[in-house]
């Protein structure tokens, strides 16, 4: 007896087997042109056996069924063999996001310290300044410290974030321009598909108010400068004011680098302290005999003493951070009224000069500020040294 509606793919029905058992067969074909025949002891056993293969059969054909898509064949099967080999759970559209997120294109495997000597070497050949060699060189050692031994191409975001933690926003984006200096080398030469700072959030920075000297401050702080400690910090003082220098530019500069001859050259390696600063060679001169370091031994509690006699410090007025590079670049724009000649002179851009300084001091404040030397009678005779 065969039990099939006109619409199922497997039938039931009685069957003998040659020991003359009765049982109950369900046979039919699966899309796949595989025959089935199966034998049940009982015909409820052969019901669900046949309901469960008309599921079956169903499900292939519906996922059979033509569908439209864009792909074409090739990609098809490439699609097909990809979802057959996700593991469970994941879809083709996670490991397409995965692949975009973490494929790097091949790149030629370098070190990052072997990398970072390169980039300096190359930077020395340029002829970059000193100190912008300086800087590069220690910036991007921090990086190195945190990823010894690493692959250029296997920094990632993660890494850049771990060094620069505990930084202050300032460090975090004087580190951030070095390093995304060094990494756009790297991409020219191959060494990494891409930027890693690219990814990483530029720290926010308050930039505060600017705060400068005036011309009686100013001349107070060199007097004070003059008579505390035979005056050995004259020199440091000067270079700060009327060389707009930074503390670690004074602090590695040389006598040796002061041309007092030419008027046009006084500092050879540092060609910004130019047309501007007779007055600063006239505050050096008396000190060059000695040629004593500007920065020496115990020069912090020195120059705290001159800064009180001077009326700054605890009981005083306040001292801020850097007054005397600022009092020295707001002066040079005030006289020279070009925004582009100080940046280059300060080292600085002419945005930032613009933004920051422009319109803290008069022209005439300027031109006294300029004319400040020392006077024939307080002038310090130094002993020719032995």
């Amino acid at each position: 007896m065969q039990r099939r509606s006109s619409k199922q793919r497997f039938a039931i029905r009685e069957f003998s087997n040659p020991s003359g058992e009765k049982v109950f067969r369900v046979s039919g074909y699966q899309l796949s042109g595989e025959r089935v025949r199966e034998n049940f002891p009982t015909y409820g056993e052969a019901l669900a056996r046949q309901q469960e293969l008309e599921i079956g059969h169903e499900n292939d054909r519906t996922a059979l069924t033509p569908r439209a898509t864009i792909l074409t064949d090739v990609q098809v099967r490439d699609a097909e063999r990809a979802v057959a080999d996700l593991p469970e759970g994941k879809t083709l559209l996670d490991a397409v996001r995965y692949y975009r997120e973490n494929y790097r294109e091949p790149v030629k495997p370098m070190l990052i310290e072997d990398a970072r000597d390169q980039f300096i070497k190359e930077k020395e050949q340029a002829n970059r300044r000193p100190d912008t060699i300086r800087n590069l060189r220690q910036r991007v050692g921090k990086l190195i410290q945190k990823r010894a031994g690493a692959l250029v191409s296997e920094i990632r975001a993660d890494d850049i974030k771990l060094a620069l933690h505990g930084t202050t926003p300032t460090d975090a984006d004087n580190y951030r321009r070095a390093w995304s200096n060094f990494f756009r080398w790297s991409i020219r030469n191959g060494f990494c598909a891409d930027n890693p700072l690219e990814a990483v959030e530029r720290p926010k920075i308050e930039r505060g108010e600017i705060h400068i000297m005036g011309n009686t401050e100013v001349v107070a702080l060199l007097d004070a400068a003059r008579t505390h400690f035979e005056g050995e910090l004259v020199p440091y003082v000067a270079l700060f004011l009327f060389g707009g220098l930074r503390h670690t530019e004074i602090e590695r500069l040389k006598w040796s680098k002061i041309d007092f001859e030419d008027g046009q050259r006084r500092i050879i390696e540092m060609p910004r302290l130019g047309r501007r600063q007779p007055n600063l060679l006239a505050w050096l001169d008396p000190f060059r005999i000695r040629r004593k370091p500007f920065v020496g031994k115990g020069w912090r509690k020195r120059f705290d003493a001159v800064k009180a006699a001077a009326g700054w410090g605890p009981d005083g007025k306040k001292w801020v951070q850097d007054i005397l590079r600022h009092t020295a670049i707001s002066h040079h724009l005030a006289q020279g009224q070009h925004e582009g000649e100080t940046a280059t002179w300060a080292g600085n851009s002419p945005n930032m000069i613009h933004r920051h300084y422009k319109g803290l001091v008069k022209a005439k404040e300027a031109e006294a500020f300029w004319s400040i030397k020392p006077t024939r009678s307080n002038i310090i005779k130094l002993k020719e040294a032995a």
